[in-house]
């Protein structure tokens, strides 16, 4: 039977490290900067592998650094208008980047998740498809609707 005055566990005298909160922040963000240059790169590629390891940490670099600069301005943004919207006053940039960064991470894997497994009408894609065609001409470019043209 528990009696309220559990004795905690034995560590040898000293206690166990835990890493700093601005250590798991940062932890955070190169995930979030990874998800979302795998996606973004999967999308763009259908899901083809990077040409190159440099491509792939040069894509990880550029996309942490956004999600870096999104996150930032998002959590001003919400600091700034935290007492207008909710009625009282908090100052936790730290909670503010968290949340902008999991709110970040969980929107590329629902749309990983969308582009992957949700079915989408093929025929539809294909009929919006526009295509720029020359005709002969240096400045006579014309947009055609590949579906109307008819004459391909």
């Amino acid at each position: 039977m528990a009696s309220g005055h559990e004795k905690s566990p034995d560590y040898g005298g000293a206690e166990p490290k835990r890493l700093s909160e601005s250590l798991k922040q940062g932890i955070l963000l190169v995930v979030t900067g990874l998800a979302v240059s795998f996606v973004r790169h999967g999308l763009e590629t259908h899901w083809h592998s990077w040409s190159s390891y440099e491509q792939f940490f040069l894509y990880w670099i550029i996309h942490t650094i956004g999600v870096a600069m999104l996150a930032g301005i998002s959590g001003l943004v919400i600091s700034f208008n935290h007492q207008r919207f909710l009625g009282y006053k908090k100052d936790d940039m730290d909670a503010f980047m968290f949340y902008a960064l999991m709110t970040i991470l969980i929107a590329t894997i629902a749309i990983a998740i969308v582009a992957n497994w949700v079915p989408s009408d093929d025929d539809d894609a294909a009929a919006s498809t526009i295509t720029i065609a020359d005709t002969g001409g240096y400045d006579d470019v014309h947009l055609i609707d590949c579906c109307d043209a008819g004459l391909r």
